[in-house]
């Protein structure tokens, strides 16, 4: 009881503090396939690929719940990201999105990482299909896929530390709290901090509307 009530004022103050100014603390997330729960990649095995940006517009544009505007897709898929979901009678129940280049976070801020993991993004599952693991399942077997047709180390994903469900799940993902970056500041006037544990990911926040370059065109990934 009194963990839930802990809990329940920190996402009060949270919410508060982001009310008149910017305070984004985020626990940062490694998994790989030395820690990831393996029973993931045998549950809900039809039906999971990787979208390509013509699919992703399609499926969007027929269902508005997933929440996939013109204006990210078009960000998303010119900087290369990858759209792995579980499609289900025509139409798509869960989703994650993954990238390999610098990612914006917010419209000022822009998460930057080792270009050995790939970034863990975006995700969504309708409400219908929630309590099924499917988000840790699509993201241990796209973790599988990157890593046998990249070569990757291994999948990186942040929580903001007043959501509390996504911190709980990690346990059953099988991924590892890596650190911590924290972004406050009050109106244009922002900073960041990136913990030691994070700097080993070359994890960090970048503050400011810098360009994102699309990636180099690499080996397709094949469903």
């Amino acid at each position: 009881m009194r963990h839930g009530l802990v809990s329940w004022a920190f996402n009060l103050a949270y919410r508060a503090v982001n009310r008149v100014a910017t305070l984004m603390i985020l626990k940062v997330e490694v998994v790989t396939m030395d820690t990831v729960n393996k029973d993931l990649l045998n549950e809900h095995n039809d039906g999971w690929r990787f979208l390509s940006p013509t699919e992703v517009r399609q499926f969007s544009e027929a269902d508005t719940s997933l929440g996939l505007n013109e204006k990210f897709l078009s960000e998303a898929c010119d900087r290369g990201s990858r759209c792995y979901a579980l499609v289900k009678a025509n139409r798509v129940v869960s989703y994650g999105w993954y990238s390999r280049v610098p990612t914006r976070i917010s419209h000022r801020a822009t998460a930057h990482f080792d270009q050995n993991y790939r970034y863990f993004f975006k995700a969504f599952t309708s409400p219908e299909f929630r309590g099924l693991r499917l988000h840790g399942t699509g993201l241990a077997r796209a973790l599988k896929i990157f890593t046998e047709e990249e070569g990757i180390k291994g999948i990186i994903y942040y929580v903001e530390a007043h959501n509390q469900s996504p911190l709980k799940a990690r346990k059953r993902i099988g991924s590892r709290a890596a650190g911590t970056a924290i972004v406050v500041g009050i109106g244009d006037a922002c900073t960041s901090y990136a913990s030691p544990g994070c700097r080993t990911l070359q994890f960090r926040v970048q503050i400011g509307n810098s360009p994102i370059k699309p990636p180099e065109r690499t080996q397709e990934i094949r469903n």
